[in-house]
């Protein structure tokens, strides 16, 4: 018996793909490798952000003042500056208080030719009267709104007390006294 097929290439099955191949062709984790990546990402953005905040504020580049100032929680400074030939008394009251805690009050007496800087540790509204006794407002009356990082700079001259807002200075000239500035309204 002769075979007629023996020379001829005999037709070749395609290999079989079981599902376990096609598994292992599929690799890659999809969804799940970027969400763990953008997990990582932001931790480490984190972890050097806080380190670097650490490290600036150790070396005094930030303070807690400016972080405060940041949040529109820090303190504002008020300068008053005395060119008169007389003590003058600066009365200094907070107004827009929660019912249940008291108000700031302070006095101050600052002597001819002196300069007194005072700390406003809470944002808000403060009346301050001007009088050359302590029981008076003879020299004027501000009500000033200060907010966090405000600085403020009262001047008593002989004849009026000037008022500027040194980190952003008047344009008006009635701006600059106290009896019609309009940060002291």
């Amino acid at each position: 018996m002769s075979n007629s097929n023996q020379g001829q290439p005999q037709p070749q099955r395609p290999p079989v793909q079981t599902t376990a191949h096609l598994r292992a062709k599929k690799r890659g984790g999809g969804c799940w490798v970027w969400f763990a990546c953008g997990c990582l990402v932001v931790i480490l953005a984190t972890g050097l952000l806080g380190a670097g905040g650490f490290i600036a504020y150790k070396s005094g580049a930030i303070s807690l003042d400016t972080i405060l100032n940041l949040a529109g929680l820090g303190p504002a400074d008020i300068e008053f500056d005395n060119f008169r030939d007389e003590t003058i008394f600066i009365y200094i009251k907070q107004l827009d208080v929660p019912s249940d805690e008291l108000p700031a009050e302070d006095w101050l007496e600052i002597e001819p030719f002196d300069i007194r800087s005072y700390p406003v540790l809470e944002p808000g509204r403060y009346l301050l009267n001007f009088g050359l006794s302590s029981e008076g407002s003879d020299l004027g009356t501000c009500t000033l709104t200060v907010r966090s990082d405000d600085q403020y700079q009262f001047v008593a001259l002989p004849e009026r007390i000037a008022v500027n807002r040194l980190n952003d200075p008047p344009t008006i000239g009635t701006d600059l006294i106290v009896g019609t500035s309009s940060l002291c309204r």
